[in-house]
């Protein structure tokens, strides 16, 4: 009896000791004063995210005009502190409020040629109780309440449109501005599209990221002047795609840098396929098609998010084939360190998500419908 407890004892402490000198999967390193958090591909931890179905939005309702329902285009969704939901129809030229059980609420604005109404909007933002509204023609700023009441218009007179428009809720509003130049030093043809902080008239009062590229440098990929980046509680979270690392920036609305994740990654070439899609992208935007018979690397991240516990979630770049090319993997932080890759399985073929307040917002650009699960 003695010896077998004593066996007992011996293989609970081995596994202990195991368990105690397991080393961690990541380091972390300071540089000037910023922290680096280097990443192994292994997880720190086992996550189980299964999102549950609340509520399905089809854009539909009796109280509606024949004119707005349904969705054309779901051109972006936002939601408030109360996760009352914001769907701007680009084509329908109308936001569509929704509560937080998905009952329809009311329709702001509409199409038309007036000042306080739209013709093609494309970016809207949320300011506290403002939404703010970028119309593409003309191009004009207009600013709703969230209960449907219009305050004011503005014409774009001096900046340039912005791309992504985005905000922290609160005060931090910001934007891709897109400008070609020539350096007035070395004379060379330069393109920026940086990420800038805009002020309540709309002009550049920062810029968070800067991102730099010369057309007619013999390595030029157009994909280059393109990153993702989110905002939350004052922070931008930034995949830093000048490189082909594995890299988040984190920084403050001073542009300060605060942290950096970064995490294994091994480069990975485009396929045909996703040269091709490349290949539209760049046609959508006026640029020439790149070389087919050249050997292009994907960036390593494609989307940021940051979910209701402060956590980081990266959609990777992976390699595709036929089994998992409607696959959707998240990898998911926490304070720098990599927890977990999940794949989140309630995303399928021709649909996206957006990971919004409480919850994940699933769209499926066929249906025209959008799913709403908490998680």
């Amino acid at each position: 009896m003695y010896k077998n407890l004593l066996i007992i004892f011996t293989i609970t402490m081995a596994l202990l000791i195991l368990s105690c000198s397991k080393k961690p999967n990541y380091t972390v390193k300071e540089i000037d004063g910023v922290k680096y958090y280097f990443n192994k591909s292994e997880p720190s931890t086992v996550l189980n995210i299964n999102p549950v179905e609340l509520f399905e939005i089809d854009g539909v309702n009796a109280s509606m005009p024949d004119s707005v329902k349904g969705f054309e285009s779901i051109t972006k969704i936002l939601t408030d502190y109360n996760d009352n939901i914001y769907i701007l129809d680009g084509n329908k030229a109308v936001i569509k409020k929704y509560n937080n059980k998905g009952e329809f609420d009311k329709l702001i604005g509409e199409k038309g040629k007036t000042v306080e109404l739209f013709t093609a909007p494309r970016e809207i933002a949320l300011m506290y109780d403002t939404l703010v509204v970028y119309d593409e023609n003309p191009k004009r700023y207009t600013r709703y309440l969230t209960n449907g009441t219009y305050l004011s218009s503005q014409i774009l007179m001096s900046t340039n449109p912005p791309q992504y428009l985005t905000s922290d809720g609160k005060t931090n509003l910001a934007a891709f501005q897109f400008v070609k130049y020539i350096d007035r030093i070395d004379s060379v043809k330069y393109m920026n599209n940086d990420i800038c902080l805009l002020s309540d008239r709309f002009k550049v009062t920062k810029v968070v990221k800067q991102i730099k590229y010369s057309p007619n440098a013999p390595d030029f990929f157009i994909p280059d002047m393109f990153t993702t980046y989110c905002q939350k509680d004052g922070n931008f979270y930034i995949a830093n795609n000048e490189s082909d690392k594995y890299s988040i920036e984190v920084k403050n609305s001073r542009a300060n840098l605060k942290y950096v994740i970064e995490k294994e990654y091994e480069k990975l070439p485009y396929n045909s396929y996703e040269i091709g899609q490349v290949n539209q992208f760049i046609k959508r935007v006026s640029g020439s098609s790149v070389d087919t018979t050249k050997v292009f690397y994907k960036k390593a991240v494609n989307m940021v998010y940051v979910d209701k516990y402060d956590r980081v979630w990266a959609l990777p770049s992976v390699q595709r084939t036929t089994e998992n090319e409607a696959t959707h993997y998240v990898d998911i932080f926490k304070d720098g360190i990599f927890l977990d890759r999940i794949i989140l399985d309630v995303v399928g073929r021709d649909e996206s998500f957006l990971l919004s307040g409480n919850r994940i917002y699933v769209t499926n650009s066929v249906t025209k419908k959008i799913t709403v699960y908490e998680y």
